[in-house]
């Protein structure tokens, strides 16, 4: 484990932190999180789970409070007598499907309803909002098109903006990025300089030699060879 996490160590106190909750839609690659950081359990996010349960019922609304009654009592018996009810009902095999997609839904990430029922300190996960009313509001909302440069760079006022930053904050954030980007520059063309005089200095020969330079008049041969000089 130590191998898999050593990476954060540079960011974070491992031996303070008593919990880590992985929130999400319990999706593989979110579920991986637990094999590389200590003391996390998965946390399934609400928004899905009542995804789930909207497409398992809506069929048989009158079925969806005893659904939603087993989950809340995590009660896995009453759970999958629920699924074999609305299985029962379903006219078509289109809902049926849909129907056994949400009880596998909800029997792969039982771990993550669980923890979310019985540790006092988890909560939800708002990612989903934080998505829907920051980004996609101004970002995907109506059709449109951005550059790589320009949708991290709306992401980052949206984001900005959203935790109570302040255009006067704003402004010296701007201000200190400009001269952190100037000072990188001056930095780039003084070591152009230096290398090339240092080219200069190890690969200049004799121009003696040569005859167009040597006549002293200011041809065009003269000019282009006095240039490679």
């Amino acid at each position: 484990m130590a191998r898999n996490y050593g990476l954060y160590r540079g960011y974070y106190d491992f031996d303070s932190i008593k919990q880590i909750y992985i929130a999400g839609d319990g999706a593989l690659w979110i579920k991986e999180g637990l094999k590389w950081l200590p003391k996390s359990k998965q946390i399934l996010d609400r928004y899905h789970l009542n995804k789930y349960v909207l497409k398992a019922t809506g069929h048989a609304q009158k079925l969806r409070f005893d659904l939603w009654q087993g989950i809340n009592n995590l009660d896995k018996v009453q759970i999958k007598e629920i699924f074999s009810e609305l299985i029962s009902q379903a006219e078509k095999e289109s809902k049926k499907k849909a129907i056994r997609q949400s009880r596998s839904y909800i029997y792969n990430n039982w771990a993550g309803i669980v923890n979310y029922y019985k540790d006092e300190n988890a909560i939800g996960c708002s990612a989903e909002g934080h998505v829907s009313h920051i980004l996609s509001d101004r970002l995907s909302s109506r059709p449109m098109g951005w550059s790589e440069v320009g949708v991290d760079q709306m992401a980052r006022l949206r984001s900005f903006k959203f935790n109570g930053g302040t255009e006067y904050e704003l402004k010296e954030i701007i201000l200190e990025k400009a001269r952190k980007e100037q000072k990188e520059e001056k930095i780039v063309e003084i070591e152009s300089k230096v290398v090339k005089n240092n080219l200069k200095k190890k690969f200049a020969e004799p121009s003696n030699n040569i005859p167009s330079i040597n006549k002293g008049v200011r041809t065009r041969l003269f000019k282009a060879v006095k240039s490679l000089l």
